[in-house]
């Protein structure tokens, strides 16, 4: 008896030592908590290693800004521009719409204070539920707002690890990781730009959105090596008492100038925001382009080239102006 019960107890603690994480739909709930906070920082961050029973230690991570989101229930807000949407996440920056079922988590619209609406007339899938090791999916998406523009792009994701993870918010076990690499192209001047962004997302059972993240952003021109323009650290905490919620900050870290150095032409990049305006000064102060956008296209994927052959050797300054507030870039042309 005494062997059979000892048996049994060693079955139970290799099952519990050994399980992998399952995030089915009624897991990833949207509505228990209705309002969180994340630090951020434009920093590089190895994502560490892929496979089973991963420990994680991202606990000595130091960021510093933070931002608040909100989730609301459709309808509500702009959810009659996105008759999918059954949620909104609003940023501060843009509302994203989202639309959960049993089997999918996607992306279906945007919209921004300035009017603006993009639509995904083919979604974009973040998590496809039951959502397990292993897993793997390719989704292409397609966006278009109401000045049309429009953008595709190709998802590939993978739930390529699990294991525990640790943030300076605390210690969590049961984390599935997913690697989400997402690739769009456009057009710009004669020019195409490939925009190459590498995420990883922790997700665990209960919670909505992901404890952690961390992205690359890369730029490809004319099929020449990727260069890694930004990255971006997130994790999921609750804000601390003094600390300052820094909005420019985020701002700053959505728009990349590349290359720079430059010679004859450069390009502004941005995403997730609208672009009203873009100025190019010298170091006197003196105007050399100026270009207002009076679309305010919505930049879900905003490339703006920018001709420098014709000017003088130094440093300019480009003054970014967005409806979230204002960005300026140093450019130094050689």
């Amino acid at each position: 008896m005494k062997k059979s019960l000892f048996l049994s107890a060693f079955v139970a603690f290799s099952y519990a030592s050994f399980a992998q994480p399952v995030i089915n739909s009624t897991d990833y709930d949207l509505s228990g908590t209705p309002s969180f906070s994340y630090k951020y920082g434009t920093v590089t961050t190895d994502p560490g290693p892929a496979g089973a029973n991963v420990n994680w230690d991202f606990s000595s991570l130091n960021l510093t800004t933070v931002y608040n989101v909100t989730i609301n229930t459709c309808p509500g807000g702009d959810c009659a521009s996105f008759p999918n949407a059954t949620h909104y996440l609003g940023t501060g920056f843009t509302d994203v719409f989202y639309n959960k079922t049993s089997s999918v988590f996607e992306e279906v619209g945007e919209s921004s204070s300035s009017s603006s609406i993009a639509t995904f007339n083919d979604p974009y899938t973040f998590l496809q539920f039951p959502v397990i090791f292993g897993q793997t999916y390719n989704d292409n998406y397609f966006i278009s707002n109401n000045t049309g523009t429009t953008k595709d792009g190709t998802l590939h994701s993978t739930i390529d690890a699990y294991g525990t993870l640790k943030t300076p918010a605390g210690t969590y076990s049961n984390v599935l990781r997913q690697k989400l690499v997402d690739i769009y192209e456009v057009d710009a001047d004669g020019t195409n730009i490939k925009t190459i962004m590498t995420q990883y997302y922790w997700y665990k059972a209960g919670f909505p959105f992901s404890l952690m993240s961390t992205i690359d952003f890369a730029l490809q021109l004319n099929n020449e090596t990727p260069t890694l323009l930004n990255s971006v650290t997130t994790y999921n905490t609750t804000a601390g008492s003094g600390t300052k919620i820094e909005t420019n900050n985020l701002l700053n870290s959505l728009f990349s100038l590349y290359p720079n150095p430059t010679t004859a032409q450069t390009f502004v990049s941005a995403i997730k925001c609208t672009v009203n305006q873009i100025t190019m000064t010298d170091i006197l102060g003196k105007v050399v382009m100026n270009q207002e956008f009076t679309d305010k296209a919505n930049a879900h994927q905003f490339v703006f080239p920018i001709n420098t052959s014709q000017l003088t050797k130094g440093v300019y300054l480009i003054n970014i102006s967005t409806k979230e507030g204002t960005v300026t870039k140093k450019l130094t042309v050689k």
